[in-house]
């Protein structure tokens, strides 16, 4: 509420990653993640995660179309991260998961997880939020989970619908202490999403092609790029995305 702005206070959960100021803004003042966190004299409070880099790092994502993977051949090339689709719709996990899982762990490349919503009501959003977060349970993610969002029956909704599906989802997700990311091309962000709900998430967005055609169709802010559709890596035998 407006009568409580006088007595928001942040704070940052390491100041040697993030620096928060009294009035809220935050700079990066080194490599790594932390949590600020604004509380109001109430004591309620809200939380942001905040994750800076140093580099590009080249990540892929994976799921039962790359079968299996030789996950020491992929971390001998190089790459830097693997985004993991745990499952999609609200009742089928990826047959894959727990081997990409073990495979990533074994070698020491750090992970996420994806999910694919088919959810066309608010209510089915949080049936498949919920069974996303039965099926990550128990792993230990270092890099964000996330909503996978670009279903073709999206675009005959309004953006507000859409929009309340996602953050239905979103919020159960987040409400369980994860870092929430959401997935899409860009064209379905900019034209099927009310931008101001994006702002409250990290962006993994997807643009086949070079810099200019990203920049032509999205113009937010984005944590991850997914540039290539063809891409190859040693050890994985099947195209997959970068």
């Amino acid at each position: 509420p407006s009568s409580l702005a006088s007595s928001l206070t942040y704070t940052s959960s390491d100041t040697s990653i993030a620096q928060v100021s009294s009035s809220g803004a935050v700079t990066a003042v080194g490599v790594g993640s932390a949590v600020v966190t604004v509380k109001v004299s109430t004591g309620m409070s809200a939380k942001y995660y905040v994750t800076v880099y140093d580099q590009i790092i080249k990540g892929i994502d994976v799921s039962k179309w790359q079968g299996n993977i030789d996950w020491s051949q992929v971390k001998k090339s190089g790459i830097g991260f693997a985004m993991i689709r745990s499952s999609y719709g609200n009742e089928n996990a990826d047959p894959m998961l727990n081997k990409n899982v073990n495979g990533c762990e074994k070698y020491n490349i750090p992970y996420g997880f994806y999910h694919y919503t088919y959810a066309k009501t608010v209510d089915e959003a949080r049936t498949e939020a919920q069974f996303f977060l039965d099926t990550i349970s128990g792993y230990n993610p270092s890099y964000p989970v996330v909503l996978d969002i670009e279903e073709e029956f999206y675009k005959s909704m309004s953006k507000e619908e859409v929009t309340e599906i996602l953050t239905a989802f979103t919020d159960t997700v987040q409400s369980s202490g994860y870092n929430v990311m959401i997935y899409s091309y860009a064209n379905f962000f900019t034209s099927y999403i009310s931008s101001s709900a994006l702002t409250n998430y990290d962006i993994w967005v997807a643009s086949w092609g070079n810099d200019n055609k990203l920049k032509a169709n999205y113009k937010g802010n984005f944590l991850m790029w997914q540039y290539s559709s063809t891409g190859k890596v040693n050890g994985i035998f099947a195209a997959g995305h970068l």
